[in-house]
Parts: C-alpha cells; structure tokens; sequence
C-alpha cells in the first residue's frame, strides 16, 4: 500500500513543519504502522527536491526537509480529491446498503477512518500485511486438494473467531456479520 503513495506521504508529514529524514521515518511509521526504509525514503526526499516540491537546509550533518509553495499546492490538490473520493465512496456504501439491506461495519469503519485523515486499521498493519503476502504464497503455491480444504479450513475458523470477538466486544458500532452457513469441501 505504502509503495505507490510514498511521494504523497512524505509531503504530508512536512505539513506541519521541518524535519529530518530520520524524523520522516518516525513520523510516517507512527502514522501507518511500518516504518519505512531509509532506502525507500531518501531517493523519494531527492526527487521531492528535485520537483522543487520541497527544500532541503543542511543543520550540521542532518539535512531538513521542508514543504515548498509548490508541494503544498500538491497537497492541497490532494486534499480536494480526497474529499471528491470521500463523498462518492459514502455515495457508493450507502446505496449499496440500500440494494442489499445491509450495513456494512467494515465498510463504515474505514470510511470513517479515511474521513479523520486516519489509516484504517494501522494498529493491525503488520499482521494483515502478513497474512495477505501468506495467503498470496499459498494460492501460488500449487496446493494439493488436500491442502487447499486445510487453508480453507483455516481460514474459516479464523473467521469465526473473529466474528466471536466482534459479538463480544460490547461495541454497538459496527453492524454484525450476518450467520452463514459455511460449507467446507
């Protein structure tokens, strides 16, 4: 997720003043959860500087990076289009649940995230980018039948769990997942 957006992210850190790379890092890791790399950073930082999108001061050994008028017309841009995207994704959910009758929390929860400027779910950023890049090996992988009804099984029991967490969680919020009756093979 991160990958693509890097360039953006850094521009939004210096939103609200100086920092150094090392800062950079920090901030960005507070915010999504995984710290980014100094070798994902730096050249990003040198073509920031070369778009004139941000300055650079040299303080000592440390080099300050900060918003130049041209990064933040960028970040302004990107603040109207995320509104623009905000409206039609709350469009979108909303007439979805009326097609269908039902509300969706996740759904909700990460629109409400997005909305506080919040990434949705970065306190469990590491462990669902884990169990993507797994469960990506694993359709990769050429599993025997044998082995797919096994990771199928896995998952639905994870699912359960998960769901079990949900019901107990005293959290009137999000909408509860409906009962399904899950046929494993």
């Amino acid at each position: 997720m991160i990958r693509g957006y890097l360039k953006h992210l850094i521009l939004a850190s210096l939103k609200t003043g100086s920092l150094s790379g090392y800062d950079i890092m920090n901030r960005l890791g507070d915010r999504l959860g995984s710290k980014p790399s100094p070798g994902s950073v730096y050249p990003v930082l040198a073509e920031l500087e070369k778009e004139q999108l941000i300055s650079v001061e040299e303080d000592g050994r440390r080099k300050v990076y900060s918003m130049a008028p041209k990064g933040r017309q960028r970040i302004d841009q990107l603040c109207a289009l995320r509104k623009r995207l905000n409206e039609q994704m709350e469009d979108s959910i909303r007439m979805f649940a009326m097609l269908t009758g039902e509300k969706s929390g996740f759904h909700e929860h990460v629109l409400n995230s997005i909305k506080k400027g919040d990434v949705p779910f970065k306190e469990l950023g590491r462990e669902l980018k884990d169990f993507r890049d797994l469960v990506g090996s694993l359709v990769h992988a050429g599993l025997t039948p044998e082995k797919k009804v096994e990771v199928r099984r896995i998952i639905l029991e994870a699912n359960r769990k998960l769901e079990s967490v949900l019901r107990h969680s005293g959290d009137a919020s999000p909408a509860k997942p409906k009962e399904k009756k899950r046929k494993v093979d």
